[in-house]
């Protein structure tokens, strides 16, 4: 009898899930957003016990959404391993050609297999209604049976309104493409700005083979035994080679065009950081990331292309378009200070810095960064063109990871148009 009554408790659980799904797939995908936002106290009592979804229009108070934010972050600490507990965030956008194929199932049973603690840290940014409508359905479908809550967060911004198409991705459709990258750019200085939160940032397109916010030790950002040996202080001149022992501001995956291990400048041309991707990254809410960001919004630069420029000193001299090529960009007064710190990323031997080691430079004011180990964080390099197909040297790579206490945690083929058309069914 006892298990009977739990079976129907889980049906009826069931259908009530179902039932708001229905009833929020109906008002959003109707244009009912103020009736929406009228009854989601309902839906979402309904629907999670987490409040896992939340949709911001013109009414919504920043009180409210930090709260959720926090809310999020108070469950994820909840959720995590005693001695790595952290309340980081984990967060990834979707729009609705991305939420509704392949890519995003593609992650999601990457998380659900290799990195349960990262799915339950995950928000997903839905930038339009049919995404989020889609992504409140994924939710549920990846909590399983349980009768539990959903297996992510879903934040729906109904403020603002963003292409839904799969070509917005890719900068080849350059009015779509920077509308995104500008809502990104917008998005991210919110989550500093007002919510003040840390968190990991992944493009969709990604799949896990470890948790990130495990091996990024997160909220720190390094290895345990670097963690260990950093430097804390935040005001004052110190020496140059100490605050490249600091803690970083900002841990980046690397675009750069092959290994660093097969390059004669491992910076390609750059004075200072390396390539950055912002396909994935970890960044700290803190004075030098909110004014960062605020800065990149005011040039309206993208946070790939953009970023690149400001962490090495440069500024455009046109917006960020084909014609904006880096010769034509001019070297000023420098508006932020940068400097790479520990660990360096395999395949990098020393820093690219024309500073004297002595140097002093303003610890509050020069941002710290991290780049990732290429094979630990691998993208989808012109060397391995082909997809998922690598080279007889990335046992090498691999093997070197080991040697350094690393391993591989994720591929990112960024949108290689194979992946929109098939799942990688060995996650799931």
């Amino acid at each position: 009898m006892k298990k009977y009554r739990r079976l129907l408790a889980t049906v009826t659980a069931l259908a009530s899930i179902a039932a708001a799904i229905k009833v929020t797939a109906n008002l959003i995908s109707s244009g009912h957003i103020d009736t929406f936002i009228a009854v989601s106290d309902d839906v979402q009592t309904i629907l999670n016990r987490s409040a896992s979804f939340f949709i911001r229009c013109s009414t919504t108070s920043d009180e409210d959404e930090v709260k959720w934010f926090a809310s999020l972050a108070s469950s994820a600490l909840l959720h995590s391993p005693a001695d790595n507990a952290s309340g980081v965030l984990f967060v990834t956008s979707a729009n609705a050609a991305v939420a509704s194929g392949a890519v995003a199932k593609n992650m999601l049973c990457s998380l659900a297999t290799n990195a349960p603690r990262a799915l339950a840290a995950l928000v997903v940014w839905a930038t339009d209604r049919a995404a989020a409508v889609t992504l409140l359905a994924l939710a549920q479908e990846f909590a399983g049976l349980r009768g539990g809550p959903p297996a992510f967060a879903v934040y729906y911004d109904a403020t603002v309104s963003l292409p839904t198409d799969k070509g917005s991705y890719k900068a080849s459709s350059r009015e779509s493409f920077f509308k995104l990258m500008e809502a990104r750019n917008a998005f991210f200085a919110r989550l500093l700005n007002v919510v003040g939160i840390d968190f990991v940032f992944s493009d969709m397109d990604v799949a896990f083979l470890a948790d990130p916010l495990a091996d990024l030790n997160v909220p720190l950002g390094v290895p345990a035994a670097f963690a260990d040996a950093a430097a804390t202080r935040e005001e004052g001149l110190v020496p140059l080679k100490e605050l490249q022992t600091f803690l970083p501001d900002i841990v980046y995956s690397t675009d750069t065009r092959d290994f660093f291990h097969n390059l004669n400048d491992p910076f390609e041309r750059s004075p200072r950081i390396p390539k950055i991707c912002g396909g994935f990254f970890f960044i700290r809410a803190n004075n030098r990331t909110r004014t960062l960001w605020e800065y990149m919004r005011a040039q309206n630069l993208n946070d790939q292309w953009g970023m690149d420029q400001v962490l090495n000193g440069y500024i455009g001299t046109a917006r960020n378009t084909d014609e904006a090529l880096p010769r034509q960009l001019k070297e000023q007064q420098r508006v932020f200070d940068a400097v790479l710190v520990d660990p360096l990323p395999a395949g990098i031997l020393k820093r690219k810095d024309a500073r004297p080691k002595d140097a002093l430079v303003d610890a509050q004011q020069t941002l710290r960064i991290r780049i990732l180990s290429q094979a630990a964080y691998r993208a989808a390099l012109p060397h391995y063109s082909d997809g998922g197909v690598v080279g007889d040297d990335y046992d090498v790579f691999v093997a070197e990871l080991k040697v350094r206490g690393e391993k591989e945690v994720m591929f990112h083929p960024n949108y290689l148009a194979k992946f929109f058309d098939r799942c990688m069914l060995s996650f799931m």
